[in-house]
Formats: C-alpha cells, structure tokens, sequence
C-alpha cells in the first residue's frame, strides 16, 4: 500500500510538473520615451474628483528601435511597460501635491487599458513621481502601430503650481521566446 501511494504522488509530481512547464521570455531590449504635458484644466483641488490629461499620438519607434538592433518584429514575444515617472517640466516642483496617479494607453477603439499606478505618492516625494507599471499583455499590437494615445488620471491633495508644465517618462521592455 505505501509503494503504491509513492508511485501515485511521484506520477502526480512527474504529470503536474510537465504541464507546468511554459514558454519563457528572454528580455530583448528596452525603449525609453516621454511625453509632455500641462495641468491647464485643473476642476478642483479636492482629492475626491480625479482631473485626467490626454497626450495624444506619441511616437514609439516600435518597428526603429527594433530595425536598429537587428531584431525582427516576428520575433517579438511580447512587450511590456517597463518604467513610468512624472515630474516637472521645469525646476525642481515639489510634487507632493498629487495625491494619486493612473496612466492608461487609450486603445484604437477607445478602450483604457492601465499601465501605471501609483495608489498614494508619498508627502515627501520630492520632484518626480515614481510608478508601479503593470503587465499588460496586448502592449505588442499596440506599439505596432507606432503611435499611441495616454491619459494620465490624478487626484490632488492641494492646487497646483499656477501653470504647471509636466513630463512622463516612460518605456517599455521588449522579450522574445527562449
């Protein structure tokens, strides 16, 4: 009876650990960009209405930066946000004054897709924002079409700078299969 319930746990194991295996990604590169900005519509400086900024047709250089390194876009696995900071265009603003921040990239069809997040920026943050980015699988098809479309959605803890001027710095990684 003990040999046999050996055998069956080792044949689980061996099964369970065959379908486990999966495709992994080897990191290719990654792509740097930003993106500018102003706060010029501000509805409120109240923490409970969120105030967004659209960026339109931000160039990407998906098909460039692939050509460059020698990689070819059928290669491509897939492509991930990799790193996302806000800061101020000019001079050091402190920017405590954003209570939180979500950017999303704004598909074709309209749909908001998340690709960074920050639930609570720290009083004591200083001059850039720095933010979690998520992984969001369909990033490759929409980099493909060379440009996208970001909205940026924050609440404020107090009023901004008169005239406030922001940056998004963002990127993306790209893999491709092992």
């Amino acid at each position: 009876m003990k040999l046999s319930l050996f055998r069956y746990s080792f044949y689980l194991m061996l099964i369970w650990s065959y379908y486990s295996c999966e495709k992994t990604a080897k990191p290719l590169y990654d792509v740097k960009l930003d993106a500018n900005f102003d706060f010029s519509n501000v509805t409120s400086g109240s923490n409970l209405i969120r105030n967004f900024v659209i960026i339109r047709d931000i160039p990407v250089f998906y098909k460039q930066n692939a050509d460059q390194r020698g990689v070819d876009t059928s290669r491509i696995l897939v492509a991930y946000p990799s790193f996302g900071l806000i800061k101020s265009r000019f001079a050091d603003e402190d920017m405590a004054f954003i209570d939180d921040v979500i950017v999303n990239l704004i598909t074709a069809t309209g749909r908001r897709i998340e690709i960074y997040r920050l639930d609570f920026v720290q009083f004591n943050t200083g001059n850039e924002i720095r933010m979690l980015s998520q992984t969001f699988g369909g990033l490759k098809a929409e980099l493909s079409k060379e440009k996208i479309d970001i909205e940026i959605g924050y609440r404020l803890r107090r009023q901004p700078p008169l005239n406030f001027k922001g940056r998004i710095e963002f990127g993306y990684a790209v893999f491709e299969e092992e």
